[in-house]
């Protein structure tokens, strides 16, 4: 597997790697079964297939078009979870009525 690191125009700091199926236990979305590359910055996850040849070594132009290209996944990341929890507590809770989430 192969890593990458990628900064948008925003700031943030997306990681990426390439995910290969060994065994296709369930159904993946179609264009999926031979892997694809996985997008992922704090708040949000996303996903390009078929895998670019030789993505690994791109320059950064590149990726970023890859990023572009790539589809938002719906399940969001633990991150944008907890962001998520914690913009639902009403402002009138103070902080030490909250009960954190186990890690």
């Amino acid at each position: 597997m192969s890593y990458r690191e990628l900064r948008d125009d925003h700031g943030r700091v997306w990681q990426i790697w390439n995910t290969v199926p060994t065994s296709v236990a369930g159904a993946l979305a179609e264009g999926f079964a031979d892997g694809w590359l996985t997008f992922e910055c704090d708040l949000e996850k996303r996903r390009l297939a078929p895998i670019p040849a030789g993505w690994d070594e791109v320059d950064e132009r590149a990726l970023h078009e890859m990023l572009a290209a790539a589809r938002p996944v719906h399940r969001p990341n633990r991150a944008a979870r907890e962001h998520q929890q914690a913009a639902q507590v009403p402002a009138e809770v103070s902080p030490a009525e909250t009960v954190d989430a186990p890690a």
